[in-house]
């Protein structure tokens, strides 16, 4: 894959990332109310593995890369990393 085209797919995802880390934002905002009702029942929130939007982001920034380095695999001496991609 040539470096624009790499530089590209590096830009989208920084650009899915913002807008899910949005989106994340303004769905937790959400939880607490919609989340009233199942406390009620069951006495404890349906969102007890992730304990806030920093570390929702932090996972899904994770898996990004993740998914970036599987579908990108650096051979012979493209020893890049992501940071020294995006400079």
């Amino acid at each position: 894959m040539s470096l624009g085209a790499r530089n590209s797919r590096i830009f989208a995802l920084e650009k899915i990332i913002a807008t899910s880390s949005t989106t994340l934002l303004s769905m937790a905002s959400h939880l607490p109310k919609a989340e009233e009702p199942e406390r009620v029942f069951s006495g404890k929130g349906r969102w007890n593995q992730v304990h806030s939007v920093l570390e929702a982001k932090n996972l899904m920034n994770h898996l990004f890369n993740q998914v970036f380095e599987t579908d990108l695999p650096i051979t012979g001496n493209e020893t890049e990393t992501g940071e020294e991609l995006r400079t």
